[in-house]
């Protein structure tokens, strides 16, 4: 049984959330995306991550991550409340959306943002536009988006080892973190597959499978799931993180200094 607060805070929502009306908006969005550009190394980066708790996953949290490159400092912003919008394949963005909009706004607020990184699909994607593309969009950022598992279309080898194909069209790449671990990298907005290629690889770490601001956002956002597991809040709320009652930040300097930073050239995994 889900909670009167969440009930009340979602009602009609759920229930109404239309697939056929959410993959035309997607179409519809798509027109809107920009790639192939080659832009300039970024100087200040952004990652963002979620996490949910309750009964269906009906709260949840999103950390937000600002960091300069150069110096490697970091400010976080986290957005957390009621998820209306349940989870359909595809459609990842009209639920996750909810929470990391809010928390990138405020994160980037008058300052400029280079790249933003989302724990995510870009264009390999069925439609074209995973929530990196949607989330690029919507900002006006430059995405890329960096997943777990292949979502859509067929491995075949390429120039980067392993390439994602829609058809004989060239959507991402596969790359083998230092773990071990396989992870997807599609564009999301404003850029190509290989500066998205670059751009990950010279954030990847040893001992980590996502390039460490990405990771960070992920860790950051299940700290903060532990720490307000149990909460209903009846709207979404931002704040900024306390990063000294954060468990995963402790390393993350130690960390961001192992990284190359070196987007030219940078040796395949």
């Amino acid at each position: 049984m889900r909670s009167p607060e969440w009930e009340k805070a979602c009602l009609g929502v759920r229930s109404s959330f239309s697939y056929r009306i959410a993959r035309d908006d997607q179409l519809k969005l798509k027109g809107l995306l920009r790639l192939g550009k080659d832009i300039a190394p970024p100087r200040t980066l952004a990652a963002v991550d979620a996490a949910y708790w309750g009964q269906g996953s009906t709260f949840g949290v999103a950390a937000a991550l600002i960091v300069d490159v150069a110096s490697r400092s970091v400010e976080c912003y986290y957005a957390y409340g009621p998820v209306c919008v349940p989870y359909v394949p595809g459609l990842l963005a009209f639920r996750e959306l909810e929470l990391m909009t809010p928390a990138l706004i405020k994160a980037t607020s008058g300052r400029g943002v280079d790249l933003l990184l989302v724990d995510g699909h870009g264009i390999a994607h069925p439609r074209g536009f995973g929530i990196a593309s949607h989330l690029g969009v919507a900002l006006g950022l430059p995405s890329v988006g960096v997943a777990k598992g292949l979502l859509y279309g067929l491995e075949a080898p390429c120039d980067y080892g392993n390439c994602i194909y829609i058809g004989d069209v060239v959507v991402g790449a596969v790359l083998r973190a230092p773990t071990g671990s396989r992870i997807y990298i599609s564009p999301g907005n404003l850029v190509s597959l290989k500066y998205s290629v670059d751009v990950v690889r010279s954030l990847l770490v040893e001992g980590l499978r996502l390039p460490y601001p990405l990771q960070a956002a992920d860790a950051i956002s299940k700290d903060l799931r532990s720490m307000l597991r149990g909460e209903e809040p009846p709207e979404v709320k931002v704040k900024a993180c306390d990063l000294n009652e954060i468990t995963a930040f402790k390393n993350f300097t130690e960390v961001a200094r192992r990284a190359s930073l070196n987007l030219r050239g940078t040796p395949p995994l």
